[in-house]
């Protein structure tokens, strides 16, 4: 695979120079730009390894650590009939059925090397299947859009 080191301003350029029509991408030129050979190397390593995601490799002991493209379509399908949206429930944020315990952040949390037991110690209604899916769902269906604003009892507008 070819690729080019330079800096984000050269980038950012050839970038805007190519969305506006201005250049056209030649065949023999690169599609990976890194700003350093450090972090060409490493991303390359890691490419080769078959671990894209940052998490891959932190903890074995959690789903997380499971590449997305190795989950079946099946499991997409069981996280799927595990949650449940309702806009009078957190929002219509994606919730484990009968919980208010939301799926992207239980992945979020996975994803931070949190592990199974603790999880369960700290979500008691939560089974290690629901655990399981829960990045699975995350990955398949992202949040969009800005994170809420949280609302506090300091932030009520009064004086």
């Amino acid at each position: 695979m070819k690729y080019k080191v330079g800096s984000y301003r050269e980038f950012k350029e050839f970038t805007l120079a190519v969305a506006r029509g201005k250049r056209k991408v030649e065949p023999d030129e690169p599609k990976k730009w890194f700003e350093s050979d450090e972090t060409a190397q490493h991303a390359l390593t890691r490419m080769k390894k078959g671990s894209a995601s940052p998490s891959a490799g932190k903890n074995s002991k959690t789903p997380a650590a499971l590449p997305p493209e190795k989950s079946s379509g099946k499991d997409l399908r069981q996280a799927e009939r595990v949650a449940a949206i309702n806009k009078h429930v957190q929002g219509g944020v994606p919730v484990f059925r009968g919980t208010r315990i939301p799926i992207h952040m239980i992945a979020k949390l996975l994803s931070q090397g949190e592990t199974v037991e603790s999880l369960r110690k700290g979500y008691p209604r939560l089974t290690d299947e629901m655990i399981r899916l829960a990045p699975i769902y995350a990955g398949a269906h992202p949040l969009r859009g800005r994170p809420r604003k949280r609302v506090t009892a300091d932030s009520s507008g009064g004086k």
